[in-house]
This record gives structure tokens, sequence and C-alpha cells, in this order.
């Protein structure tokens, strides 16, 4: 079908910008929908990534009745907002962590850890109560209460036990998705952000699937927006100078294809942590590509072009078990062709490899079963290079136009 064509200014928003607490302990989030059809329509117009003629994006919006909505008032002239308020429950209740990464922090509501600051969004790491760090047994259940948001219920408690020299998660911070509020399926993201300064801070704009229609992860696909560490320029694998996208896809965890889809783009002359900087997702059917900035200076760019089951070159056999293709769709972006929604958080290191073990002076190693607990005895090294008002995630705006079918 032929996509409709907008100005820009006729392109739905949810805007971090109107983010605000009020007294019923939400947020707001206001989903813009301008139809100033004096508009100039040059905002909308851009090279495209396959050719150097002029693409026009797509009008839409975060829900499908927002395209009529569009339509059918296009003789006003001041713009149309709907405001919706998205529950307390967006920001993460408290949950343990990402066992899969290995990270240290674990994520809570409090409004240390998440809040706004001027209007911007800020996610900030505190360190953990001592008392459950250095009380042997001290326990940790996010399940007796209640408030664990994870459906994995190794997420939902820790201990601290002096025999194993394991730890509760010494870090707290938090994390906030849009998965009850907004989801798209083709079109752009932006999300104006500065990155933290501290060491193994571990920043994510990311998305995930509305639904595992192909399968659990990574099956049903994942898309990492940017990615950066906290480190300075002199960290061998990328400090905040350094930002980082890629694509998760495969049919199990262990073959998992995101090294065909992953890529660094360095700053110029600065850091991501210096200034505000724009990162943007462009999606359709026949390509993927994300950038920072502008939408030429592409970060990954991925060009569907043929079955990402024939991509990927999978064997018959993985550890012992037959491998059978999950994307029986007949196109050539699945799984990328499914509602997903925008996560934003901020970790503390993890054991997955982000943080690698070579050469990298980091207090702990990926393989230690008490990782978190050689990190904590390190404190003195990484801790002062958290510096009060740089140690955060800062976020300034979410963006999200739809393309219409």
């Amino acid at each position: 079908m032929a996509q409709r064509t907008a100005s820009a200014s006729q392109l739905p928003i949810v805007n971090i910008e109107a983010l605000d607490t009020i007294d019923d302990g939400t947020f707001r989030i206001t989903d813009q929908l301008t139809n100033d059809t004096k508009a100039s329509g040059s905002e909308a117009r851009g090279r495209g990534p396959d050719n150097n003629e002029d693409q026009t994006r797509s009008s839409g919006s975060i829900i499908s009745e927002s395209c009529y909505s569009i339509r059918s008032t296009r003789s006003y002239i001041r713009p149309y907002y709907r405001s919706r308020r998205v529950a307390k429950s967006e920001i993460e209740k408290p949950w343990i962590g990402e066992r899969q990464n290995g990270e240290f922090e674990m994520t809570t509501n409090d409004r240390e850890n998440v809040f706004l600051d001027n209007g911007k969004l800020v996610i900030k790491p505190t360190l953990q109560d001592p008392t459950l760090i250095n009380t042997d047994y001290a326990l940790l259940n996010l399940t007796a209460d209640g408030t664990c948001t994870s459906d994995m219920w190794y997420s939902c408690w820790a201990a601290t036990n002096a025999t194993n020299h394991t730890i509760i998660n010494p870090i707290k911070s938090g994390r906030i998705n849009t998965k009850s509020s907004a989801s798209i399926r083709y079109g752009r993201v932006e999300v104006v952000a500065k990155m933290p300064v501290g060491d193994w801070l571990w920043p994510a704009i990311w998305l995930l699937p509305v639904d595992n229609v192909y399968g659990p992860w990574p099956a049903s696909g994942e898309i990492d927006l940017a990615e950066s560490r906290g480190n300075n320029y002199t960290y061998k694998y990328g400090g905040n100078d350094e930002v980082s996208s890629s694509l998760h896809w495969g049919p199990t965890k262990s073959l998992d294809q995101t090294w065909r889809d992953t890529n660094t783009q360095k700053s110029m002359h600065s850091t991501y942590s210096a200034k505000f900087h724009t990162y943007g997702l462009e999606w359709s059917k026949k390509y993927l590509y994300t950038y920072v900035d502008s939408r030429i200076r592409h970060v990954i760019y991925t060009k569907y072009t043929k079955h990402q089951w024939v991509r990927g070159q999978f064997p018959q056999l993985s550890e012992g078990k037959l491998i059978t293709d999950p994307w029986d769709t007949n196109r050539f972006n699945t799984p990328f062709d499914t509602p997903f929604y925008l996560i934003v958080n901020l970790a503390v290191g993890g054991t997955n490899g982000y943080f690698s073990d070579p050469d990298s002076n980091k207090p702990w190693f990926n393989n230690a079963v008490n990782a978190s607990a050689y990190f904590w005895a390190a404190k003195d090294s990484w801790y002062p290079t958290w510096v009060e008002g740089k140690a955060q995630l800062e976020v300034e705006s979410v963006k999200m136009w739809q393309e219409c079918d």
C-alpha cells in the first residue's frame, strides 16, 4: 500500500520534555500530533540510505487512531495535544538485574535513582545500603513484598554469603520502559541524551519486542540503539568517547548473530558525556539503521536483501539440539517486523564481556561467581570517578514517529 506523506510538524511525538511529576506519583508523557499545513515539508525529507533521491517519511502515530486524527483535522493550524499518563510502574519496580549480563546493579523506583531535574529525566546510580553487603546471610527478597517486576525468579532475590564471598548487588540504579504506553513497528526514534562519566557505568538506549512472537531472546530480536561506557577515552575497549549500536537475532542464545550487526561511532574531538547528542533509529521493511546527531552519520546500517535464516547461515545442530527456522514469514526483515518498545537504563559492570577481561585493568573477572564482590572491594578505585552531577544518564527528550501502512 502506498505510504502517505506529511511534513515533519505533522509527525507524532512522544516527549519526555513534557515529563513531569504529579501528585499521584505518576509521570505524564505528552503525545503531540501537529496539524500545521503551512509547515514546510522539507524537514520531513532526506536522502535515503539506498540512493540519492529524496524520500518522504510517512505520517503516523504511536497508536493507529492517530493516523486518522491527522488526516481528519488537516484544516486546523494549531497543534492537537493528547496527554497520556504513564503509571509509575513504567519506572521498573525493583529487581535484581540482568543475570544474563551479570550486572552489579539492582533497579529501583526510588527518586534517588530516577528523577526529574530541570525538565530532564535523570537515571543515577547510588551505593547499596552497606548493612546488606556487610551482614552475613542478609537477604534481599523482592518477591516477598510483591515489588519485583522480573518474570525470572532468580532476578528477584539476592543474598550476602561470607562463605562463598557473594554479596547483594552493591549498586542501585534505574530503568524505564514504554511497553504499556508507546511502541512502534517501522518509523523513527530519536533520544536526546547525555552519557555518564564514571568507571564501569554502562548506559543503554534500546528496544525489545512487545511480544516474543518468534520465541525467547534473541529469536524475537533486540535493537540496541546506543550503548556506551562511562570510562574515559583511555579505556582500551572504548570509553565515553564512543557509542555502539547492534542488533540481536538468532534461533538460540548461543547462535546470536549480533556480531553481524554491530558497530561503533567515535565522538568528534570530545566525548558523548560532554554534551547532549541525538541518538536515532530509522526503521523500515527494507532497512534499519542507527545514527548519531545526523541521519547521514550512521552507526549501523542493515539492508534486508535476503531471509535472516539464510543470512545467518545457521547449523542444523547446536549444543546437541536440532535447530529450526523460527522466522517462517517470507519477510526478509523478520524478526524485526513486530512492534518494539523503548528502554532506557544505566547499568553498572557486568560479566557478559561488554567489559572484557584482557588488559582492561578492571577489578573483577567475568568468569568469577563472586565478580560483584571483587568490584565492591575495589570501590576506592572506581567510586572517585563517579563525580556528582556527571555520573548519571540524562535524557532531554524522546520522540517516536510511527510509519503508517
